[in-house]
């Protein structure tokens, strides 16, 4: 069973959130372009483009581990790091006071899924 589409589907509804939630900061501040410099706004639409830059690049990645260099148990692991590392990095986002460690541990957790799915990418198709 293929498990790369249930995460893509977990995050898909964590950006579905994100995206709902600039929309209501939108309306409720009355801002259409921009952050209007309303600080919660900023914070809402970084933490949308974060998860924007990060995750489709880390999907196709861990799709291509899971399909071509047959790594199954790999993928798993990896695509529940990446659910949980961008869940981190949401609190730690909205929360700094109180959760700062948990935006960090989410970028660098979040990169080290890249990395090592790149890495096993590589292994599998470089001739070693």
């Amino acid at each position: 069973m293929a498990l790369t589409p249930v995460f893509a589907a977990l995050l898909a509804f964590i950006f579905l959130y994100l995206s709902l939630a600039v929309i209501k900061i939108r309306i409720s501040k009355k801002v259409s372009l921009g952050d209007g410099g309303e600080p919660d706004l900023e914070v809402a639409i970084r933490t949308h483009a974060n998860f924007t830059e990060n995750v489709p690049i880390s999907l196709l990645l861990l799709w291509f581990v899971e399909a071509f260099a047959y790594s199954g148990n790999l993928a798993f692991i990896l695509g529940s790091i990446l659910v949980v590392a961008r869940l981190a990095h949401i609190i730690g986002m909205h929360n700094p006071q109180d959760f700062m460690i948990l935006r960090p541990m989410g970028v660098v957790a979040t990169q080290g899924v890249i990395a090592v799915s790149s890495a096993r990418i590589l292994w599998h198709y470089l001739p070693v």
